[in-house]
């Protein structure tokens, strides 16, 4: 069902389809001179080797981890213009200039029409890098997120080189999940993967296969082969929102973090993230020693679930609205649930009922934050349709990361049931 909500005659919907400009010259003298400043203050070693004499128009496939990352990427291809994919939240900072940075607006995971026509006339007539982040939200375990089966469609429909852009310790500088950031030794390494003459040989499965390929990364690993320690002794703080469900009793939304501790309230059991990134079991066999492990464990707990058939999440929540980048837009409370059906989204403004709903196979993800920087820090979950996007703060906060790893399982599932049916 399409969400139709009665706004005032003002509100009308960002134009997706305007098409983007050059970065300005003013603008790129900014963008570097702040980049490279950053980059000399986290002493970030940056490796070219495997993409010598690129240039432009290319597409760039970078790994997301924080915001670091766009100033990293706006040097590793120094001296030329970037114009990068930026979802629609991040045009509320101010759309001028988004724009004047060469910005091409979306909204996160769905398909945009005028996303690809955007991104086909960068690359053809503007003759520009388009930057595409396509995991489209943070790691929250430090290793590869859900990528999107379209990606390779895209690369093929667009006939232009592919370079991926991977940044190695990111996530253990500024974890997703973290408030502060950590000491850590940053690297990005750069390299070539398709040339025009791969991509018009090569069938769109191969092209997938070297893009996941390409962009596979574990920071954990990166910290053990390059023997990191974060010292950090908060470092555990903030861990139980993507580590929710307690791998002794495994009891779901009783964990707790802090200092370098995690716990479980139910059972009592407590870990601690030691200097070099494992966890230690306190009072018990240690099951998973590392975060990535833990975070795959719980992926397959809710796997079983949907395989069950009884998989359900529900919450109340604040909600807002972006149909504009100019200001988010208070909506009061909404329903916000899911189900084996999708995603069910019910809530009144200005007196009028208005509802979402999303069948699984519409969403492949979904994009959770924790400190959503425009919302006051808080934790929220969004969606989107292609004119609006509804944020939702819930009270129960920690609890969001379980319909991040549902919403990614229904679609899998119900892919692979719809394949078995055809």
């Amino acid at each position: 069902m399409a969400l139709k909500i009665e706004y005032n005659e003002n509100v009308k919907p960002y134009d997706t389809s305007e098409k983007p400009k050059r970065q300005t010259r003013w603008s790129l003298w900014v963008i570097w001179a702040i980049s490279y400043i950053v980059l000399k203050y986290y002493k970030i070693k940056i490796d070219k080797s495997l993409a010598k004499n690129i240039q432009p128009p290319y597409l760039l496939l970078c790994n997301h981890i924080q915001f670091l990352d766009f100033m990293v990427s706006a040097m590793a291809n120094y001296p030329y213009r970037i114009n990068n994919v930026v979802s629609i939240d991040g045009f509320n900072i101010s759309v001028w200039l988004l724009r004047a940075i060469g910005s091409i607006s979306k909204r996160k995971f769905i398909n945009d029409p005028h996303l690809i026509r955007n991104i086909n006339y960068t690359l053809s007539e503007l003759k520009d890098i388009v930057g595409i982040y396509p995991e489209a939200r943070y790691s929250f375990c430090g290793i590869t997120s859900v990528l999107p089966n379209s990606l390779a469609k895209l690369v093929k429909l667009c006939k232009s080189p592919v370079v991926v852009l991977v940044f190695k310790g990111h996530h253990l500088q500024k974890p997703a999940w973290a408030k502060k950031r950590r000491k850590v030794k940053l690297e990005a390494v750069k390299k070539t993967i398709l040339s025009k003459a791969d991509i018009e040989s090569l069938s769109i499965e191969e092209i997938n296969d070297i893009i996941i390929k390409a962009f596979d990364y574990n920071d954990y690993m990166y910290q053990k082969e390059n023997k990191i320690l974060i010292t950090e002794k908060d470092r555990a703080e903030g861990l139980h929102k993507i580590l929710y469900k307690c791998a002794n009793c495994e009891k779901e939304f009783e964990m707790y973090s802090r200092g370098i501790e995690l716990g479980c309230y139910e059972c009592n059991s407590s870990w601690i993230l030691k200097e070099d990134g494992d966890l230690e079991c306190q009072n018990s066999d240690t099951k998973f020693n590392t975060i990535p492990e833990w975070y795959d464990w719980e992926r397959k707990e809710v796997r079983k679930e949907i395989e069950k058939n009884n998989y359900e999440f529900s919450f109340i929540a604040q909600a807002l609205s972006m149909p504009h980048p100019k200001c988010f837009i208070k909506l009061g409370t909404a329903s916000f649930s899911q189900n084996m059906n999708g995603i069910f989204i019910k809530g009144n403004y200005n007196d009028k009922d208005y509802c979402l709903e999303k069948h699984p196979l519409e969403n492949y993800s979904i994009h959770i934050e924790y400190g959503f920087p425009y919302l006051n820090k808080k934790d929220i979950v969004s969606i989107s349709t292609n004119d609006d996007t509804l944020f939702f703060i819930s009270e129960e906060g920690h609890k969001i990361q379980k319909l991040s790893l549902a919403t990614e399982e229904l679609h899998k599932y119900c892919k692979r049931k719809k394949i078995a049916q055809e």
